[in-house]
């Protein structure tokens, strides 16, 4: 059995063109990094000075410390590309009022310098430790 193809021959060039998919390509605007090349800088520092702001600005509620509510609320955020903090959340809560009064200190955060992916901002996932002890 011989078959014949009248249509192509070896001298006809086909060209197939196939989607080149880079590294940037596959990062969608709505990734959130844990780890960046730049990592997000609060006030020219890093998380830890970021946590210090924070335990000043946080307001221990009246109603917990009459009740003796106390313990280490975790809190998650995001930094965005613009400096902004946004999807403050609770990761590990304590109680209901000492969580709001966390996240409430959190939200508050003015401005970050953005972290950095292959040159450009990026959104980066914070998750900080934030303690209510009574004195």
């Amino acid at each position: 059995v011989e078959f014949q193809d009248d249509e192509t021959s070896e001298d006809k060039v086909v060209e197939i063109y196939a989607p080149v998919i880079t590294a940037e390509d596959e990062e969608t605007e709505d990734e959130v990094f844990v780890i960046v090349e730049d990592m997000p800088k609060f006030r020219g520092g890093d998380i830890e000075k970021f946590r210090e702001w924070v335990q000043k600005r946080v307001r221990y509620p009246d109603l917990a410390a009459e009740n003796g509510i106390q313990g280490r609320v975790l809190i998650s955020f995001v930094v965005e590309p613009n400096g902004l903090v946004s999807n403050v959340a609770i990761a590990r809560s304590v109680d209901a009022i000492i969580d709001e009064a966390a996240r409430e200190a959190v939200s508050a955060s003015p401005k970050w310098e953005p972290g950095m992916q292959r040159g450009r901002p990026v959104r980066v996932r914070y998750t900080i430790p934030i303690i209510f002890q009574l004195q």
